[in-house]
C-alpha cells in the first residue's frame, strides 16, 4: 500500500481506501481523509439571523454598519463543475477548477467547497473567497457574509 502511494507517477492520484477513510498522495503529501458526509440537496438560502450549516461550517449573511434596506438573494450551493471567477470587478473571469488547483485545494475537497451565488453572479467560494460586495470592512452592499465554525 505505501509502496502503491508513494511510487506511483507524479501525474498520479492514488488512493488507499480503509473502513471510514482514505489516505490519497497529492502535490507529494499524503493526506488521511475521512469518509464525506452528504452534501446537503438543492441550493440553501442566507437570509439575516438564519445560519446555514454546510459541512461543519456555518455562513451567515448580516447587515453592515451601512446595510441598504434591500436584502440579497444568495443562494448556497455545491460545485456542478464549469463554474468561473472574476476575483476583481473590472478583472477577467477564469475556470473555478484552474483556481481551485492554483489555491493548491486537493480535488476531493473541491466538490465540497460551497459556492454562494446571488443570481448568476458568483460572490463567495468556501472560506477561499469573498466578492468585495459581501466582505470587508465597509462592504460595497451593505451585507456581510461572515464563516464560522460550528
Amino acid at each position: 500500500m505505501l509502496r502503491d502511494l508513494l511510487l506511483a507517477g507524479p501525474d498520479r492520484a492514488p488512493v488507499f481506501s480503509a473502513e471510514g477513510f482514505d489516505i490519497r498522495r497529492y502535490r507529494g503529501e499524503l493526506y488521511l481523509v475521512p469518509h464525506a458526509e452528504r452534501l446537503p440537496g438543492g441550493p440553501l438560502w442566507l437570509e439575516p439571523g438564519k445560519p446555514v450549516d454546510w459541512l461543519g461550517q456555518r455562513v451567515q449573511l448580516e447587515p453592515a454598519a451601512t446595510a441598504h434596506t434591500h436584502m440579497p438573494k444568495i443562494r448556497v450551493v455545491a460545485r456542478q463543475g464549469g463554474e468561473r471567477i472574476r476575483e476583481w470587478p473590472q478583472g477577467h473571469s477564469r475556470p473555478l477548477k484552474k483556481w481551485l488547483q492554483d489555491k493548491a485545494v486537493p480535488p476531493w475537497e473541491r466538490a465540497r467547497i460551497p459556492l454562494l451565488y446571488e443570481a448568476d453572479e458568483l460572490v463567495g467560494v468556501g472560506q477561499f473567497w469573498l466578492s468585495p460586495k459581501y466582505s470587508g470592512p465597509a462592504p460595497e452592499s451593505g451585507w456581510r457574509i461572515i464563516w464560522g465554525g460550528i
